[in-house]
């Protein structure tokens, strides 16, 4: 009897122990996480890509939206076209072929979401706190626990650090379980001084080296911008195969001189010896 009653003692201390180790688990669990800072990349203008007004079609209905881009601080605007509700107002960034929003709570206190624009669709548009959720769910994961800024165990919130590689791994793999839309009557704005947007020519793949290529076609000068300053090295191959230009630049931008090449179709190689990453675009030389 001695021996059965300390058993029952021993297993009931034991389901005890488990059930408040248990208990301060869940009290002690981050509930909410906030970025310590905006995606570490170049703000983008996001009208570039969506234009001034663009819309979506939800299977039932066309949703239409106002995009507005405030040069002076480099934010980016999206308001409900009916009702001129706010829907994101900050700062968008590029990295590796999504685009993240950077939404402002406080000093040093950020959402971040992302969304995918590729072949006119769509991904992630409206989906903030969802998103939220499913990163807080993953990030408070031990492997990650280095990236911690601050963490408050009473108000069960934490500060994270947005490393640009972390992010994009956890995001590129929230984005696939998405809603993605068509987008319909984009209207996108024009680069300055009348000169073409170029299609994006990017694949599944792409490195997002470079933010634009104008004009394309083109006729004379072709002109290069680059997703950030740095060393890049210009390769210029025809439809042959063969290389026709080489040039380098250390800058965010480079304009080269195609007036003297034939017309045709030309394929423009960047790489990049500081990240040792290369992307390649499509142009058309017309004359």
């Amino acid at each position: 009897m001695k021996f059965r009653y300390t058993l029952k003692m021993n297993i009931f201390i034991i389901l005890l122990l488990v059930t408040f180790e248990i208990s301060c688990k869940r009290q002690n669990k981050i509930q909410q996480i906030y970025f310590y800072d905006s995606f570490p990349k170049w703000a983008k203008n996001l009208a570039y890509k969506l234009g001034n007004e663009f819309s979506i079609y939800d299977g039932k209905d066309t949703v239409t939206f106002l995009l507005s881009y405030r040069k002076k601080d480099k934010v980016n605007i999206i308001l409900f076209k009916n009702t001129l509700d706010t829907i994101f107002m900050g700062k968008v960034s590029k990295y590796r072929g999504l685009y993240y929003f950077n939404h402002k709570l406080g000093e040093n206190k950020y959402l971040i979401s992302a969304i995918k624009i590729k072949d006119n669709y769509i991904t992630g548009l409206l989906t903030e706190p969802k998103q939220m959720e499913l990163i807080t769910n993953e990030i408070t994961k031990t492997p990650y626990k280095k990236y911690f800024q601050f963490r408050d165990t009473i108000n069960k919130i934490c500060l994270v650090t947005p490393d640009k590689l972390l992010l994009r791994n956890l995001y590129s793999k929230i984005i696939k379980g998405l809603p993605s839309y068509p987008l319909v009557n984009k209207n996108r704005k024009p680069i300055p001084d009348n000169l073409q947007q170029p299609e994006s020519l990017n694949s599944e793949n792409e490195q997002d080296l470079i933010d634009a290529i104008y004009p394309n076609p083109v006729t004379d000068y072709c002109n290069i911008i680059f997703e950030e300053k740095g060393k890049y090295e210009i390769l210029i191959i025809n439809s042959k195969g063969d290389s026709i230009l080489h040039e380098t630049t250390a800058t965010d931008q480079i304009k080269i001189d195609l007036r003297d090449k034939q017309a045709g179709i030309y394929t423009i190689k960047i790489y990049s010896p500081e990240t040792q990453e290369t992307e390649t675009k499509k142009i058309t030389l017309e004359k």
